[in-house]
């Protein structure tokens, strides 16, 4: 009977945080952005992608096989990560994320860090209100994040199941 709290424990164990009932939709980052991701927006969803961490700030990255085009303007496929630092759970479910992740010696810069946040997807209005043009006439992405290169952005709630697998090391 131990063995099986046990079990349930190990399971249940998302970076420090007790689930709290199932989002609404589970994806990966490529399906949340094929077709409109719009459609989901507001939704809490659970989105499983690649964490990608650079000086400007972090991402959720999706290896698709195709991105999304808008008015010939085409997306990464990544999703902006946010984090209401007026809910306390939320900080503190990404704080032991961190934690967890450096448990792990991971480092996203550079192995691949494999997590499923659950949050509420935001997007603009509309996919055409997120090109913009610029004074040359060309357009430009207006998303979300560093450049405005993720067309949605992911406020976290919880980030749950991180897995990690290290970059191979440079043999000379």
């Amino acid at each position: 009977m131990l063995a099986i709290a046990l079990l349930i424990a190990v399971l249940s164990q998302t970076a420090g945080e007790s689930p709290t009932g199932p989002p609404a939709r589970y994806s990966t980052v490529c399906e949340v952005l094929k077709d409109d991701p719009v459609r989901l927006n507001g939704s809490v969803i659970s989105v499983r992608g690649i964490l990608s961490i650079s000086d400007e700030g972090a991402w959720l990255f999706g290896d698709c096989e195709k991105h999304l085009v808008t008015r010939g303007v085409t997306w990464s496929n990544v999703l902006w990560l946010e984090t209401d630092e007026t809910d306390a759970q939320a900080v503190r479910s990404v704080k032991n994320m961190w934690k967890r992740i450096r448990t792990l010696h991971a480092d996203p810069r550079n192995d691949s860090v494999y997590v499923t946040l659950v949050g509420r997807l935001e997007t603009e209005a509309s996919m055409n209100a997120a090109i913009v043009p610029r004074m040359d006439g060309t357009l430009a992405r207006a998303g979300f994040g560093h450049l405005g290169a993720a067309p949605a952005q992911i406020v976290i709630q919880k980030a749950t199941d991180i897995t990690v697998v290290h970059a191979q090391a440079d043999k000379h």
